[in-house]
């Protein structure tokens, strides 16, 4: 029987009396047959959530066929009853039970109706839910304005939430209005927050942001602005009617806010593309999206100059004039100069073309057809993409988007845009240093992302048949080939010649200042280059990690001047070799557990014990060293030394034959009371906790760049083949299951790459280092790398499992990112204890 309450419920007209009510019960309950005891219907003290016959009917008019319902049957009425009975069982299903009547008398029983009437008016009703919605609608656009200190909206809008609150007398209703109460609430705490700690948060409103690219999407273009997007009439008629829908009730009954179809063309063309000429950096929320700009203060690093010690001197190499002019033309400096004297010749030449042949009554197309032909963009610049993209080489155009970045950041060159949308370079007159300082600018460094598949796109739409900026010879380019990285893990080695190469192009001091012979620029710049040089080999990756970040960025952020001046000049040039000791056989991911210790003589300290598993041990030069200077104190107790492998009683007990990595030399070393002098403490005494955990953050962060190259190796790999290869009369790649495979491959990469460049990107710009992100990012990356790795020896079949391709040599490359700088337990382990610390009482 609680169907039929529910259909008993129906709104009787004006003046129509409770035995009209009792009519309708009598009628709805001739319409369902029982024969059986019904439960008790519950009485609800919403009318709105109770079935009525209009709710068969959905908003476009069409009816929804309701199931038939199914009739319980008795043991005794299975077979057809006798004529007889059907009169009785008529009547008694007239008569109405016990329920309909508690039911009929909860509802006369209601007279007090101030608060609750469930018998209210449907049109007062509609009144107070579209006032609600209003309201929470404009709060939530004005989310920005009423953050203000002297802003007085948020007063206002409690007061007309409770104007319009003194109609509301059902529940659904009353739920809208907290709901309204708690988004006022939040944003109460928000601005409390904001006015306690001050306007110095890092980082933008997301949910304000996120609203106001759905806002900006919903207005859409006007008629004018829809012809330039394409749109037919029809099409903006119906954007047009969508918008207009979302204030009308009529349409829209009681229910929530329809969903609305997002106009990302238009979001696109309007608001991203005008507002971001420059990379993602503070303050690049610009135009009609701008919520935030975030502010850097900018720190003037200064280093006293100090006398070489005649003793650190070395003998010159004889240098011949052909070495002058190979370190010359291999400078990074003389290479960007070279890059933009071929823009400004090219600008300048073009624009002279241009001008002798142009007439006065050509019209605007021809005149565009003919800056074309003479490669001059519309805007009087040089086609971006046709300046950088290297039809012969796709490693070539990589670099070259590296260098432009580098005349990008200097102010020597700027992006425009054409009337296409598409982006081109101008030549600039870069502002001098009080000017800079006058007019507080920034440099900002410039981040390009390209695949193969988009170099061969680009490559195909634009036409592009020759490389503006000249084409490098096969034996000057700095990319790893592939027999260089199969020789690698066959032998086991690692080129050492690679070191010099590395040094020259600037990316074994990324993190170190200009001084020294760095680039002084950050996490993301590093995460870049160790991801594109696993890409090509993961075990010259990993070196180079082990070297660039264990070794020369902790002597970066924990060296003094002295050991600065000292030791980062040769291992930024690759002269040196660094590495960091850290591990021992009894002390892996328990570090603090180590034993090698660290005993104070006049002068220094003799230190004693082995180290295990350190990469570039049998290589290295310079190695940072953790040992116990107080072996009672346990992590209290630990000091990190700067030790040089030519120290006497260093030596290399032997070279580790991995699994993978192989070329990536790892070995264990012992101390046999080697000396160790003051001058060569990092950080504090007893204080080397500090600069390891540190250092490992950072560690993790940087190393999980090494399984996005190897991810991206994968698929440079597998792509090819799966659509190369052909079964069935037609390539695999057509095949679903290999689609899939290739999905979640692609997926997979992009949400690792999001993680760590989101990471690196928050440390650099805010200088906040998240424990539980560097962690995590690491953590995922590796998992993910692995399991990409063995999709693509899958997904290659045969010649995935013979050690004639590379599949094999990835996947044996990226088991180590699973294990290496903390294994994914630990790694679990560290996040977890980020929350405990957090909700610790």
């Amino acid at each position: 029987m609680a169907r039929s309450a529910r259909l008993s419920t129906v709104e009787p007209d004006d003046g129509e009396s409770s035995e009209s009510t009792r009519f309708m019960i009598s009628r709805a309950n001739n319409t369902i047959q029982s024969h059986s005891p019904s439960p008790a219907a519950s009485f609800s003290s919403d009318k709105e959530n109770r079935q009525t016959p209009s709710d068969t009917r959905q908003q476009d008019g069409k009816t929804r066929m309701l199931p038939p319902a199914k009739q319980p049957m008795s043991a005794s009425t299975e077979h057809t009853a006798p004529p007889g009975n059907k009169r009785r069982k008529l009547s008694e299903r007239a008569a109405p039970n016990t329920s309909q009547r508690a039911y009929q008398r909860d509802l006369e029983e209601v007279t007090d109706t101030q608060y609750y009437d469930p018998d209210q008016p449907m049109s007062e009703r509609r009144v107070v839910r579209k006032g609600i919605r209003d309201l929470a609608r404009e709060l939530t656009d004005s989310r920005a304005e009423y953050l203000a200190p002297s802003s007085q909206g948020l007063v206002d809008t409690i007061q007309k939430a409770n104007d319009i609150f003194t109609g509301v007398k059902q529940t659904s209703d009353a739920t809208l209005d907290s709901r309204l109460l708690v988004s006022t609430a939040d944003l109460s705490l928000r601005r409390t927050t904001q006015l306690k700690l001050g306007d110095t948060s890092q980082g933008i409103d997301v949910d304000d942001f996120v609203t106001k690219c759905l806002t900006f999407m919903r207005k859409g273009p006007n008629r004018t602005e829809a012809a330039s997007l394409g749109l037919s009439p029809t099409q903006s008629r119906r954007r047009r009617d969508a918008r207009d829908d979302e204030d009308e009730d009529e349409n829209d009954g009681l229910g929530g806010e329809e969903d609305h179809a997002e106009n990302w063309t238009w979001l696109g063309r309007k608001a991203c593309f005008p507002s971001n000429l420059r990379p993602s950096v503070p303050g690049f929320l610009l135009g009609p999206l701008s919520v935030q700009k975030r502010i850097r203060k900018q720190t003037q690093r200064r280093e006293r100059l100090r006398r070489q010690d005649p003793r650190d001197a070395v003998r010159p190499e004889e240098l011949k004039a052909a070495d002058f002019e190979k370190v010359e033309n291999s400078n990074l400096t003389t290479l960007c100069k070279n890059i933009l004297s071929i823009l400004s010749k090219e600008q300048v030449e073009g624009q002279q073309k241009v001008e002798a042949e142009a007439t006065d009554d050509m019209s605007a197309n021809e005149s565009r057809e003919l800056m074309k032909k003479h490669g001059i963009s519309d805007d009087g610049g040089i086609p971006f993409f046709n300046f950088v993209v290297n039809p012969r080489s796709f490693g070539q155009t990589v670099e070259n988007l590296f260098y432009t970045s580098f005349l990008i950041r200097d102010g020597n060159v700027g992006i425009g845009k054409d009337s296409n949308m598409l982006p081109s370079l101008h030549v600039t007159q870069p502002r001098t240093k009080d000017e800079i300082k006058e007019e507080g600018v920034q440099k900002h460094q410039a981040v390009f992302h390209l695949d193969f598949e988009t170099w061969e796109d680009l490559v195909e739409t634009f036409k592009i048949k020759r490389s503006l900026i000249p084409h490098r010879r096969i034996n000057e380019r700095r990319e790893i080939p592939e027999v260089v990285a199969a020789k690698t893990d066959l032998d086991n080695e690692f080129p050492m010649e690679l070191w010099r190469k590395l040094g020259e192009a600037g990316f074994l001091g990324i993190t170190a200042n200009e001084e020294y012979g760095g680039l002084a620029m950050g996490y993301q710049a590093h995460c870049v280059v160790l991801e594109e040089i696993s890409r090509a080999s993961g075990s010259i990756g990993l070196s180079y990690a082990a070297h660039s970040q264990l070794c020369v960025n902790q002597l970066c952020l924990n060296g003094n001047s002295e050991q600065k001046s000292k030791f980062l000049p040769g291992l930024v040039s690759g002269e040196k070799i660094g590495a960091l000791a850290m591990s021992e056989h009894s002390a892996g991911s328990d570090v603090v557990s180590m034993k090698s210790s660290a005993q104070a003589v006049d002068g220094g300290y003799i230190l004693n014990g082995t180290k295990m598993w350190i990469t570039n041990g049998p290589d290295a030069d310079y190695i940072i060293v953790y040992a116990k200077t107080k072996p009672d104190a346990a992590s209290k107790g630990i000091t990190a030394f700067i030790v040089e492998s030519s120290s006497k009683g260093f030596s290399v007990a032997r070279k580790l034959d991995k699994l993978g990595m192989r070329g990536s030399n790892t070995g264990e070393i012992v101390f046999d009371n080697v000396f160790v002098p003051n001058e060569n403490i990092l950080g504090e005494v007893n204080h080397g906790v500090k600069v390891l955990m540190e250092g490992l953050d950072i560690e993790r962060l940087v190393l999980s760049a090494g399984p996005l190259g190897i991810m991206q190796a994968s698929l440079d790999l597998v792509l090819p083949y799966t659509h190369t290869r052909t079964q069935f009369g037609q390539p695999i790649a057509h095949n679903q299951l290999v689609q899939g495979k290739l999905a979640d491959m692609y997926t997979k990469m992009s949400a690792s790459k999001a993680y760590t460049y989101s990471t690196a990107r928050s440390i650099d710009e805010g200088g906040l280092i998240k424990t539980q992100d560097c962690a995590g990012s690491i953590l995922y990356a590796a998992e993910r790398a692995t399991e990409c790795t063995l999709d693509a020896i899958q997904l290659m079949g045969g010649m995935g499992y013979v050690n004639e391709v590379s599949a094999g040599r990835l996947l044996r490359d990226a088991k180590l990112y699973e294990i290496g700088a903390g294994t994914s337990e630990i790694r679990r382990m560290v996040i977890g204890r980020v929350f405990n610390r957090e909700f610790k009482a």
